[in-house]
């Protein structure tokens, strides 16, 4: 089964998914909404617009777990479409699975998903 979840979106649904379903405390997402910095005031830099926010959590779906990881979206969406495939392909390659595992014909666990 899929293990890892690389997910790429555009800004309109992300902050619902977020909090819906990828457990982003929506106690930070008011406090961006707010206007307020995600960085301490000491951190010698800005934040982002609020509809670029990223998470990468662990999920438990019955007896499996499954990681997703929420990629940046810039303002193109398309743009970000090689940066998700590209994070896949690294992570195959560092798990040797997929076409990097030794039998070269095992099945990969890592989707990449890009929702338009």
């Amino acid at each position: 089964g899929i293990s890892d979840v690389v997910l790429c979106m555009p800004h309109r649904g992300r902050l619902n998914l977020l909090t819906g379903l990828l457990n982003y405390p929506p106690e930070l997402m008011f406090h961006k909404i707010k206007g307020n910095p995600e960085f301490s005031s000491g951190a010698p830099c800005t934040g982002d617009v609020l509809s670029h926010l990223v998470t990468s959590v662990d999920l438990q779906l019955s007896s499996n777990k499954l990681h997703v990881t929420m990629v940046p979206n810039p303002s193109h969406l398309e743009a970000v479409n090689p940066v998700a495939m590209g994070k896949v392909r690294a992570r195959m390659l560092s798990k040797q699975t997929g076409p990097y595992s030794v039998n070269q014909n095992e099945e990969s666990n890592m989707l990449c998903m890009q929702v338009h």
